[in-house]
């Protein structure tokens, strides 16, 4: 199956360094719009400058995406601007490099704030914002990658088709 990706719009958490950085620049050389989200607004922007020197139209959102408020802010403001969001890449995620006895609870519930609660939110909200058009949901697809997470190891990406994609 191919995917047409020119003119789709992704929107990319964690997109200020590694995976997310190296994930927007393939996606704007396959002609896609980009909302580019980590917490490094600095970086963000310069990623953002390079991109639209090349061609491409990119939003940035500098924000902390356990934030859920801001997360739905975002998706928000990124139907607003760009119509819909056809393709979500929930890669912001961190690990922890300190062995499992010497990790605090409150260090594990953060871990999971950012790794599970933090893709749960932006995938929950993403469909909010494609009811805002209608007939754009048919043929999205999502991409779910957290480079932070066992899982990560074992595949590189689990992509799910929704809605006739």
């Amino acid at each position: 199956m191919t995917i047409q990706t020119a003119g789709r719009v992704a929107l990319i958490t964690g997109a200020s360094a590694g995976i997310g950085e190296a994930t927007a620049r393939v996606f704007a050389d396959a002609g896609m719009r980009l909302a580019l989200c980590a917490r490094r607004a600095d970086r963000l922007e310069r990623l953002a400058g390079e991109l639209r020197a090349r061609g491409t139209e990119v939003a940035v959102f500098p924000l902390d995406v356990t934030d859920a408020a801001a997360v739905r802010a975002m998706v928000e403001a990124v139907a607003a601007r760009f119509g819909a969001v056809d393709v979500l890449v929930n890669n912001a995620g961190r690990g922890l490099a300190a062995k499992f006895e010497d990790t605090t609870a409150e260090e594990f519930r953060a871990l999971l704030e950012l790794n599970l609660l933090a893709v749960v939110t932006a995938s929950q909200a993403v469909p909010v914002a494609q009811a805002c058009a209608p007939g754009l949901v048919k043929g999205a697809f999502f991409l779910d990658f957290n480079s932070a997470s066992p899982g990560a190891k074992i595949r590189a990406a689990e992509i799910t088709h929704v809605a006739g994609a």
